[in-house]
């Protein structure tokens, strides 16, 4: 195998911190503290988060890269600008109506870098997401990149 044919997945983290409370509207509060338990308040509580994104490509013989870590580097900061220092429930329209777990957190940072990553080179292996440092959660994708005509 050639190095130019060569698959190769990089991984790149960056950290960003968020404001959310976990909570159902159809539920009572009751309900919502039994299901949610500490992550459930009427004040919300925030996290320190870690971002993993493992990005796959072919290698290029001539530049030595999968990727230049700039162009990932700017997807990810795209991702994570409208998360970080904002209150996930009301700041990010996604998350008025899904409940922001860590879980739906890394199931949106996945398809949101997926939707900025170039397809025809790139896959989005799998991203995770850290909620402190005995908790995180594995977002895995499975897509194939497009035949570029190489």
């Amino acid at each position: 195998m050639s190095r130019s044919s060569q698959r190769v997945t990089i991984c790149r983290k960056i950290s960003f911190s968020s404001g959310h409370r976990n909570y159902r509207s159809d539920l009572n509060e009751e309900q919502n503290r039994e299901l949610y338990g500490s992550s459930y308040s009427d004040h919300g509580h925030g996290h320190n988060y870690v971002l993993e994104a493992h990005v796959e490509g072919e290698l290029d013989a001539k530049t030595g890269m999968v990727m230049n870590l700039r162009d990932l580097d700017t997807i990810l900061k795209n991702v994570t600008a409208p998360l970080d220092h904002h209150f996930l429930n009301y700041d990010v329209p996604y998350f008025r109506e899904v409940v922001p777990t860590t879980e739906n957190l890394a199931a949106y940072c996945f398809q949101e870098i997926e939707n900025q990553l170039p397809s025809e080179r790139f896959t989005l292996r799998r991203i995770r997401l850290f909620e402190g440092t005995d908790f995180w959660v594995d977002c895995a994708g499975s897509r194939e990149p497009k035949d570029s005509g190489r």
